[in-house]
């Protein structure tokens, strides 16, 4: 019995504990609730209903379809002939005069009411760009989502407009929006500041376009926007002396005798020199006419004393190649740090493909999605020499940047908002 007993008032004991945590803790969600009840009810007087809301969230759906919308085919056409011929007779707003202008100019076909008024589409884009610009048919690869019959969707990515992704598509339905538009009106300016400006390449099979068809950066660059181009790199050519390989300096020497002119110059090589030719030192001073050629930096400055001796102040763009699967990577670095330094030396600007791009064809697919294929029976990437994607996509823009930096200063172009 009294064992009984003792249990009862144990029991009752913690109950009595447990009905006294619970009411507490009534109490204080009670409390917590009138707190945020009273935030809300404050909140509601200064939020908006929810049919306002409805009609916020509305407008802002429609504001990003008006946004690309907004782009419309007109605006580019104008961009476009205004890059192309320097003036645009038509009124900017008046989308109907513009198309009838690019008709007359041939860049449209035909066009009705109802073309007129639909958004900017990739297609619409490429097919115009090609035909203002004279583009000749070029080939980039064959696209799952491009027809055999829209050759001009990839012209346009041969010169590095919409690219194909990772699954090798371009997407020509998709509407432009405002950051492609004005990726596009820089490119357009990019044309009408560098149009008739005559280039002068020099180098090895990177800049002679050993995996384009014989097309290097130089002549790509100069076809996109206008310029002309005389390339007089040779495949294995080399800084320094070596045995029979084509020799840059010698290059130079042929523009010379062929009393070339020039407004910007295109200079490569190292490749070859790190297999084949000791790097060398860099000379004291700026005097190197009887400077040796038999090593890489003796070649190097000889090239650039060349350049100078000739062609004067004009403006000198020195290619470091992309990072390579050769095996020698301490040399591949040594050599284009040597590289840069002799550019710095003789105020030659820099595109350092090595180190600011992400073209680093010891990744495989890297390799085998922007390199030539060693030979037709050997279908194996040889992590060298660039395809026309390979140059569109990672050597063209930062060329085209020091292009700009050089000849569009007023403008800076790249980063920043084009003055019209």
């Amino acid at each position: 019995m009294n064992s009984l007993r003792r249990f009862k008032a144990v029991f009752q004991k913690r109950l009595g504990l447990i009905i006294a945590l619970f009411v507490t803790v009534q109490a204080i969600c009670l409390c917590c609730v009138s707190v945020v009840s009273a935030n809300n009810v404050h909140a509601a007087e200064n939020a908006a209903s929810p049919a306002e809301q409805d009609v916020a969230d509305l407008t802002e759906r429609l504001g990003e379809k008006i946004t690309c919308a907004g782009i419309s085919r007109s605006s580019w056409l104008y961009e476009l002939m205004r890059a192309e011929y320097g003036e645009v007779e038509a009124d900017r707003s008046d989308s109907t005069a513009v198309f009838e202008e690019a008709k007359q100019k041939g860049i449209i076909s035909y066009y009705t009411s109802d073309q007129v008024i639909r958004p900017l589409t990739r297609r619409f884009v490429a097919s115009t760009l090609v035909k203002a610009c004279g583009y000749e048919e070029r080939g980039a690869g064959m696209f799952s989502d491009v027809s055999v019959q829209e050759s001009y969707l990839n012209t346009a990515a041969y010169y590095g407009y919409f690219l194909p992704d990772m699954n090798n598509r371009i997407y020509p339905d998709a509407h432009i929006t405002a950051d492609e538009f004005a990726g596009l009106k820089r490119e357009l300016e990019c044309r009408r500041t560098l149009k008739d400006k005559r280039a002068l390449s020099f180098g090895d099979s990177i800049m002679y376009g050993s995996g384009n068809n014989g097309e290097g950066i130089g002549e790509m660059l100069a076809e996109k926007y206008g310029m002309t181009c005389t390339d007089y790199a040779i495949p294995g050519a080399t800084m320094g002396v070596y045995g029979k390989r084509g020799h840059i300096p010698d290059e130079i020497r042929q523009a010379i005798a062929e009393h070339k002119t020039a407004d910007v110059i295109f200079l490569n090589g190292g490749t070859n020199d790190m297999l084949y030719t000791k790097l060398g030192k860099i000379a004291d001073g700026y005097e190197v006419k009887e400077i040796s050629e038999k090593d890489y930096s003796g070649g190097f400055e000889k090239c650039m004393w060349l350049i100078k001796d000739r062609w004067g102040d004009v403006p000198v763009i020195y290619i470091r190649a992309h990072n390579m699967a050769l095996g020698k990577e301490e040399k591949e670095r040594q050599f284009g740090e040597r590289a840069l330094e002799l550019a710095e030396k003789w105020d030659a600007v820099a595109v350092d493909l090595y180190s600011d791009s992400s073209m680093n064809t010891e990744n495989p697919w890297i390799c085998s999605q922007y390199t030539c294929q060693i030979s037709e029976k050997n279908t194996k990437c040889d992590s060298i020499h660039p395809t026309a994607l390979g140059y569109a996509k990672f050597y063209m823009p930062p060329a085209s940047e020091a292009l700009m930096e050089i000849f569009g200063r007023e403008q800076r172009l790249f980063g920043k908002q084009v003055k019209e």
